[in-house]
């Protein structure tokens, strides 16, 4: 909502004076203004990409294109209160305070690392339509064979000797294998790479017609196959594969350079690993029994990349617990120990690479964490500083209470008849009925498929639940007499209701309901501190709107934001 002027019955001594500081604020923090810049507050931008992101929060992706004039200017008008909500914020020290700093760093780092992978491998890994189709062939390929399985590796290499000595395949897969498809020999015809098992396809894709292999391990066993013939892809499935098949070409390209990168990155970073304290971090078993990682402390260092770029013993000590928990057996846990812990060095070497070119100081990043903070502070500085300002009394929730007491009304009684009908056709007629006097039980004799039919219909009392939908609501709306559009019953059924009587259950004592009356008392006067802090500060403030940009805003389609960073909504403040 866009407040107008509310009064307030206590002064909020600090705003005051706290606005004064606003120039400081503004010198100390002005950034270079974007060319998409919609307003400036104080020196602070206001930009195109902001408002798409609060639109893209207020309403979901769908609606950023819904541009009203009147739409915009509630959006400006929110996106101008949070900027001086977090301009006074940052006065009082507020985006100091934990965990804001750390939440920020780990943002920087992550939109320099993303800004490095577009240039480095995200870019240039756009495949090539030779790519394309050399996935096509792998994946497509087809292939006859025989499987034989059985339940042991023995019992595989029986299998393999009798093949290898001459009997019939098909005796040995009746009479030894434990495969589906062993009543046909364990013959498995034409079946594309991409649809078998990995270690089956690895293995019959080696082989020549005929040549016999195996045993490997498979999700039945141990099994032994036997090529048969090979056949190329059908390519009338190229087209309709193409978007996998490009998305696999994507992903072997970005593979391949981010290897690439990563070992120049190892000659012109060095790293250094504390391999005692690696050693030091076992797996230790939990009562519930799963495994765990004690961490050495957050202050200790497990790896050292570069000149900037750590890795703390905490930070190791949760990637191995992360992963740890999926693994019951302590071997494999301590042998998956190493894989983790280059993953990590990995991302730090990609990391220290960003950090050397300046991507986590670009406009664009110090544009995005300055978003992000005041989405930060914006809450903090309305729960810690606005909200601790307001004190409600006894006396004003009682006198919020009898202002509002006549909408406080208990939900009431009612007894009801009731007809249950297998149709809705059927229903209608029984309702129509109803409205127009034909007796309750008569018509539940006639027509009623639910135990009341012999009670005449008649239901009983009950009390309406509030706020509920459907018949609860009709419910609370119906007076006596009333019939009731007919609503599903069980299965197919349909149920007609008719109000036999109403009791009303008069108010909600103040005792009841004093914490509700606490919560809008506050609300209320929350408002209105918010507002008069609202008017005080862009009284006292620079705010500069640029027309032009945001006429050009209303008749364009969506604007492309040049990162992740989300400007979203905050509370009561601005919102329409």
């Amino acid at each position: 909502m866009i407040f107008d002027s509310l009064a307030f019955s206590r002064p909020a001594a600090p705003l005051v004076a706290a606005c004064a500081l606003f120039g400081a604020v503004a010198a100390g923090s002005q950034m270079e203004l974007p060319p998409t810049t919609v307003a400036v507050v104080n020196g602070e931008a206001i930009t195109i990409e902001d408002l798409e992101k609060s639109l893209e929060t207020l309403h979901g992706e769908a609606e950023t294109a819904q541009r009203s004039p009147a739409r915009l200017e509630r959006l400006l008008f929110k996106a101008v209160n949070d900027v001086l909500i977090g301009q006074e914020a940052r006065v009082l020290g507020l985006h100091e305070e934990p965990p804001i700093p750390e939440t920020l760093e780990r943002n920087r780092r992550r939109l320099a690392l993303s800004i490095l992978e577009r240039e480095e491998i995200e870019g240039p890994a756009e495949p090539g339509d030779d790519e394309v189709t050399a996935i096509f062939e792998e994946r497509y390929r087809r292939a006859s064979f025989h499987v034989l399985t059985a339940g042991d590796f023995e019992g595989a290499e029986r299998i393999l000797d009798a093949l290898r000595a001459g009997v019939d395949i098909g005796t040995v897969a009746r009479e030894q294998s434990i495969d589906p498809y062993r009543e046909q020999g364990g013959l498995v015809e034409g079946v594309a790479r991409k649809d078998l098992q990995l270690v089956i396809a690895d293995l019959v894709f080696t082989l020549a017609p005929n040549e016999v292999a195996g045993p490997v391990q498979t999700d039945l066993g141990w099994s032994v196959v036997v090529a048969q013939s090979f056949q190329g892809p059908d390519p009338e499935l190229f087209e309709e594969a193409r978007p996998l098949l490009e998305r696999l070409a994507r992903q072997r390209r970005e593979s391949t350079l981010r290897q690439e990168l990563l070992a120049g990155l190892r000659s012109r970073h060095a790293v250094w690993i504390d391999r005692d304290l690696v050693d030091s971090i076992s797996p230790v078993r939990r009562r519930d029994g799963r495994l765990t990682a004690e961490s050495p402390g957050p202050e200790t260092v497990v790896a050292r990349i570069g000149d900037e770029i750590t890795l703390s013993g905490d930070e190791y000590a949760v990637a191995l617990e992360r992963r740890w928990r999926t693994i019951p057996d302590e071997e494999a846990a301590r042998a998956a120990g190493p894989i983790i812990l280059e993953n990590l060095i990995n991302e730090r070497l990609l990391l220290a690479e960003a950090y050397r070119r300046g991507y986590h100081e670009l406009p664009a990043v110090r544009r995005a964490l300055h978003r992000l903070e005041t989405d930060l502070v914006v809450p903090k500085y309305l729960s810690s500083v606005l909200a601790a300002g307001v004190e409600v009394s006894e006396e004003e929730m009682r006198a919020y209470y009898e202002e509002t007491k006549a909408g406080l009304k208990r939900p009431p009684r009612v007894q009801l008849g009731q007809i249950t009908v297998p149709s809705l056709e059927e229903a209608e007629s029984v309702a129509a009925a109803l409205r127009g006097g034909s007796d309750l039980g008569w018509l539940a004799e006639r027509h009623s498929t639910d135990g009341l039919r012999d009670k005449g219909g008649v239901k009983g009392w009950s009390v309406v639940r509030p706020g509920g939908a459907g018949l609860d609501a009709a419910l609370l709306a119906a007076e006596t007499g009333a019939t009731l559009d007919p609503v599903p019953g069980d299965g197919d059924s349909w149920v007609v209701y008719k109000v036999l009587a109403r009791e009303e259950q008069g108010v909600y004592s103040y005792e009841e309901v004093s914490g509700n009356m606490r919560e809008a008392v506050f609300r209320r006067e929350f408002t209105a501190v918010l507002d008069r802090f609202i008017q005080s500060a862009r009284s006292r403030s620079e705010i500069e709107v640029r027309e032009d940009v945001l006429a050009a805003l209303e008749l364009s389609g969506t604007q492309e934001v040049e990162d992740g960073s989300g400007h979203g909504g905050h509370g009561v403040h601005g919102e329409g």
